[in-house]
C-alpha cells in the first residue's frame, strides 16, 4: 500500500502558488465589466463542483474542504482492484487562464514535490520528463487551454521501500484538477502507473462539472469612444453598414463603439460571450444555478466572498 501523503503539506504547496498568481494582473481583468474586481469573491463568487463516486474501479472514499479558498477541495479514490491502492484528486481554482499557466503549474508542483514536500518524513522523489496531452471534451474551442493535462511518472523511495509515483494536473472550467498516484514497484511497471493515473484522470476530467457564478456572467464591457475617432482595425468580429463599422469586438472580449446604445453592441456581447463561453468554459452566470446532480455523483457548493484586504473568505457546504 502506498504512504499515506502529508495533505497540508501539498496544500501548502499550492497556495504558495496561488498567493502569488493572484497577486499578479490575471486575464480575467480584460474581460470584466469591472477590472478591479477580485478574481475569488468578485469575478467567481460561487462554483458547484459535481464530482463521479466511481472512475473505472476507483471509487470515492472521502472529500477534504481547506479553509483557504485558494486550496480548493480534494477527493481521495480507492482502488476495487485488489492492489489495495488510492489515488488523490485535488481541484481548485485558476479563473480563466492559458496552457502557460498550466505548463508552469506542472513544473512547480514538481518541483515542489522533489524539493522540500518530497523529502518529508525522509521520502526522495523524482520525476521524468512531462508529457503533454489534449482531453478531448464537447463545446471547447480548439484554441482553448481546457482539457490541457501534463503528467510525468517518477520514482519515490521511503525508507527501505521504492514506489513508483506519478503526477498529472488538467485544466477544465476555470479549476485545476491535479491527480497523485503512488504504488509499490512490484506491483506495476512504472509506464502503468502513470497511465494509471493520466487514464484516471482524463476521465475525471471528463465527467466533472464545475460551473461558476459571479462577474464572469455579466455582459461583455462595452468602451464608447468619440464619434470621430477611429474605432480598432483589427478584432475578432465587426458589424459595419454601408462598409462603416459600426462596433468591434476585440481580441480581449471587448466592445468597442461610438453609441452605447447601438443595436450592433448588443450583437456582439452576445456573440462574443459565446466565442469566450468556447474558450474559457465554466461560467454560467452572474447569479447561482443548481446543477443536475446525478446519482452516480456528489456535489460539492463552494461560496467566495470579496477579499477585505488581500485574502479572500470561504464558506463551503
Amino acid at each position: 500500500m502506498a504512504p499515506t501523503p502529508n495533505r497540508n503539506r501539498w496544500r501548502a504547496a499550492r497556495v504558495t502558488w496561488l498567493a502569488l498568481l493572484l497577486a499578479w494582473p490575471l486575464p480575467h481583468a480584460a474581460f470584466a465589466a469591472d477590472a478591479a474586481a477580485p478574481l475569488l469573491g468578485g469575478y467567481m463568487r460561487e462554483s458547484r463542483i459535481v464530482y463521479p463516486l466511481t472512475v473505472q474501479d476507483w471509487h470515492a472514499q472521502g472529500e477534504h474542504r481547506y479553509e483557504q479558498p485558494e486550496a480548493g477541495v480534494s477527493v481521495r479514490y480507492a482502488s476495487s482492484d485488489g492492489h489495495d491502492a488510492w489515488l488523490d484528486v485535488y481541484v481548485y481554482p485558476i479563473g480563466e487562464v492559458g496552457i502557460e499557466l498550466l505548463d508552469a503549474h506542472m513544473v512547480q508542483t514538481g518541483g515542489e514535490l522533489e524539493g522540500i514536500a518530497g523529502r518529508a518524513h525522509g521520502r526522495e522523489i523524482r520525476f521524468g520528463p512531462v508529457q503533454a496531452h489534449r482531453i478531448p471534451l464537447d463545446a471547447v474551442d480548439g484554441d482553448s487551454a481546457d482539457g490541457g493535462l501534463r503528467s510525468a511518472g517518477g520514482r519515490m523511495d521511503s525508507g527501505d521501500t521504492i514506489f513508483h509515483t506519478a503526477l498529472a494536473v488538467a485544466l477544465r472550467q476555470y479549476y485545476f484538477i491535479k491527480g497523485r498516484y503512488s504504488v509499490g514497484e512490484a506491483t506495476m511497471s512504472p509506464d502503468a502507473a502513470l497511465a494509471a493515473l493520466a487514464g484516471f484522470l482524463e476521465q475525471f476530467v471528463q465527467r466533472v462539472r464545475i460551473s461558476s457564478t459571479g462577474g464572469c456572467g455579466a455582459p461583455l464591457p462595452v468602451v464608447v469612444i468619440k464619434p470621430h475617432a477611429a474605432l480598432p482595425e483589427s478584432g475578432l468580429l465587426e458589424v459595419t453598414h454601408d462598409d462603416r463599422p459600426l462596433a468591434v469586438l476585440t481580441g480581449d472580449y471587448r466592445v468597442f463603439t461610438h453609441t452605447q446604445d447601438d443595436p450592433a453592441v448588443s450583437l456582439l456581447q452576445g456573440s462574443g460571450r459565446m466565442m469566450r463561453d468556447a474558450r474559457f468554459p465554466g461560467c454560467v452566470g452572474e447569479s447561482p444555478v443548481e446543477p443536475e446532480v446525478p446519482d452516480d455523483h456528489r456535489e460539492i457548493r463552494i461560496e467566495y466572498r470579496a477579499p477585505p484586504a488581500t485574502h479572500a473568505l470561504v464558506s463551503v457546504d
